[in-house]
């Protein structure tokens, strides 16, 4: 039995209408994965589904942003507890098709996943698919160590806050309001998604080596913010950490950025498909040494480098 053992969750579409199972494992076995869902179907694609979207949307869409959680009961316990913009990816990997899902209804990706290993790689990858994303801003929760977003709300810290909490709105005579006060505990645990990326980049570079890779990976990273008052902002806020002058951190990067552009040019010169940095003006690119393309002598469609 694929899902023996195992405690049982209905998958529902944006519509919801049924269209598979997840199943998390009781007893911790090593050797047994944490989630397992139903097989690939043709109208089950787990890279597509986000489990507890179809009561989270309308959610999502009031309060411009959304809790993603790796698991069935982590998402299940945000919602009991009012915060009900929460998702969970279904313990698979952060995908494309599910960050469009939820760029349609939200401003602010908030990443709560476990504090293991397995857990901050996964957060990594979301940031890294974020980046290049414009409007959209990344956070990540850095829980305790050992917590989860299931656990933490069962924790004596959770449950201190939630008294002093709860006294204030008595003082106040005002109802408890619990999406606002559990709102506020997860969001004393998040921070900056990018700040946190590159930081962690950084984390255990002692030697001039490491530094020297922490660097570059950070350059490329950077180079892939589209907004570019952004990213001179992460630049000239990252330049005690980097070590380097903010306009040669911002030289580099437009390097980079030249560098992917040439390499993604195509065997015709045309470059219509290429998606240029926001703000960039044609001048930018004649400076860097592109030239104009025309098709039949007339319509521009783009830049590329000479041959």
């Amino acid at each position: 039995d694929r899902f023996n053992a195992r405690l049982m969750f209905p998958i529902q579409n944006e519509k919801g209408n049924i269209i598979g199972f997840g199943g998390r494992i009781l007893k911790a076995d090593k050797k047994q994965a944490k989630y397992l869902n139903t097989p690939e179907t043709s109208i089950y694609h787990k890279s597509k589904v986000l489990y507890g979207y179809f009561q989270a949307k309308k959610s999502i869409s009031s309060t411009k942003l959304v809790n993603v959680v790796e698991g069935y009961t982590d998402c299940t316990t945000m919602h009991d507890k009012g915060l009900t913009n929460t998702v969970a990816s279904c313990g698979t990997a952060f995908t494309d098709d599910q960050i469009k899902m939820l760029k349609k209804r939200c401003e602010t990706m908030r990443f709560l996943f476990d504090s293991d290993e397995a857990g901050i790689n996964a957060a990594r990858k979301a940031i890294q698919r974020l980046v290049h994303e414009e409007n959209l801003h990344p956070q990540i929760c850095i829980l305790p160590k050992g917590e989860d977003p299931d656990s933490i709300f069962k924790s004596e810290s959770y449950k201190e806050f939630e008294k002093i909490q709860i006294k204030l709105y008595k003082s106040k005579k005002e109802d408890v309001n619990e999406f606002e006060l559990n709102e506020n505990f997860i969001s004393s645990f998040a921070i900056d998604g990018i700040e946190w990326y590159v930081n962690d980049l950084f984390r255990g570079a002692d030697s001039i080596v490491q530094k020297s890779k922490a660097l570059k990976a950070a350059e490329d990273f950077i180079s892939l913010i589209p907004d570019e008052v952004l990213q001179t902002t992460y630049i000239n806020q990252f330049k005690k950490l980097f070590g380097v002058a903010p306009s040669e951190i911002k030289k580099r990067v437009q390097a980079i950025k030249v560098d992917r552009l040439k390499k993604l040019n195509d065997d015709e010169g045309e470059t219509n498909k290429i998606k240029w940095p926001k703000g960039s003006e044609p001048l930018d690119y004649e400076n860097w040494g592109f030239v104009q393309v025309q098709k039949n002598q007339s319509k521009l469609t783009g830049y590329h480098f000479p041959k």
